[in-house]
């Protein structure tokens, strides 16, 4: 998914990766971090990033922050 646009993505920045019926996501020690907030969580400057090169299960309706302003919701089909 090219994001050219927003200058504080990283070249890999991060991976989506889908294993049987579940996705995840997989920050690839990006320089600004990628961060997973659960529907009705608000983002805080005391909100921390996911760990580096660990994959993060995600759910219907988290969002998944990357960069300086790329917002990505998370939508399954059921």
């Amino acid at each position: 998914l090219p994001l050219d646009d927003d200058t504080g993505i990283s070249r890999r920045h991060a991976e989506f990766v889908v294993s049987g019926e579940k996705l995840f996501v997989i920050d690839r020690s990006s320089t600004n971090g990628t961060y997973v907030l659960a529907p009705g969580e608000g983002y805080t400057g005391e909100t921390p990033p996911i760990a580096p090169e660990i994959a993060h299960a995600l759910a219907d309706g988290d969002r998944v922050y990357l960069g300086a302003w790329t917002r990505l919701t998370v939508r399954l089909a059921g």
